[in-house]
């Protein structure tokens, strides 16, 4: 089974998936570094709860069951940009800072993933018969979205990392 629309996991028609850039301007408007495109909505395909997992996916994790794949699709748009930078001792020109896992981005409790991402609220609208179906999206804004860029020095990213993002450093003696 499939959206009656034809959709086969894009989120609307007619919707941006991509930023235009992902580049730092200085005040002379020249980039400094590129992180490449940027994914502004994204659908993430999670194991759907059971029992009863056409009705679970909806009112507990807020997606859209696909019987097909017999999981829930989530979809999600872009709220958070967060690069970690430093300056490359050869060329001195800053550049994204990587963390072992490969990532450079600033949130610790997401892997330090440049990304952050929020639930868009998605309606399944049934057709004639079970099997076929519409989905409605919201009107999304990325009006509200926070853009940071944070040195690898950052004591703040140095906390996140020792208190695995709890922020908690226990009792002081």
């Amino acid at each position: 089974p499939r959206p009656a629309n034809g959709s086969t996991g894009a989120l609307a028609p007619n919707s941006s998936q991509h930023s235009a850039g992902g580049a730092a301007l200085p005040p002379g408007g020249e980039p400094l570094f590129s992180i490449g495109p940027i994914p502004t909505v994204r659908v993430r395909a999670v194991h759907a709860p059971t029992p009863a997992p056409e009705n679970k996916c909806p009112h507990q994790i807020h997606g859209v069951y696909n019987p097909g794949t017999h999981r829930c699709d989530l979809y999600e748009r872009l709220y958070a940009v967060c690069v970690q930078v430093e300056r490359n001792p050869s060329t001195g020109a800053w550049e994204p800072h990587h963390e072992s896992n490969g990532q450079f981005g600033c949130i610790e409790r997401e892997h330090f993933e440049p990304y952050g991402y929020k639930p868009v609220p998605v309606r399944k609208i049934h057709g004639s018969n079970t099997f076929e179906y519409t989905l409605k999206f919201p009107t999304v804004s990325l009006a509200d979205t926070e853009i940071m860029v944070r040195s690898k020095w950052d004591p703040f990213l140095e906390a996140e990392k020792l208190t695995h993002s709890s922020m908690d450093f226990g009792f002081s003696a």
